[in-house]
C-alpha cells in the first residue's frame, strides 16, 4: 500500500501511482464506452486519490489520456507544496 512505507526511514523512498485502462473481451464485444470514456472515469479516481490518500507519498504518477484529467495540475501543486516545506 502506498499509505504505508516498507522502509519508513528511507531518505528518498519512491512511490509510483499508476492507472491504466484495459478493456476486457466483454467490454469490447458489448461496446461499453470508448477507451477515452473509460480512461476519463479512471482518471477522476486517480486525481481524487492523488489529492487525498496519496498526497504525501506519491512522487511518480502515470495515467492514460492525461490531457483529459487534472493529474498534471495537481502534481505541480503538490510539488510546489512539498518544496515549500523544505
Amino acid at each position: 500500500m502506498i499509505d504505508r512505507s516498507p522502509l519508513p526511514n528511507a531518505r528518498s523512498p519512491l512511490f509510483s501511482a499508476m492507472a491504466q485502462t484495459t478493456p476486457t473481451v466483454l467490454d469490447i464485444l458489448l461496446v461499453r464506452g470508448s477507451l477515452r470514456e473509460n480512461a476519463d472515469a479512471v482518471n477522476r479516481n486517480v486525481t481524487a486519490r492523488l489529492k487525498t490518500r496519496w498526497r504525501n507519498n506519491a512522487n511518480i504518477v502515470s495515467t492514460d489520456f492525461f490531457l483529459g484529467s487534472d493529474v498534471t495540475d495537481v502534481s505541480i501543486a503538490l510539488s510546489v507544496e512539498r518544496s515549500n516545506r523544505l
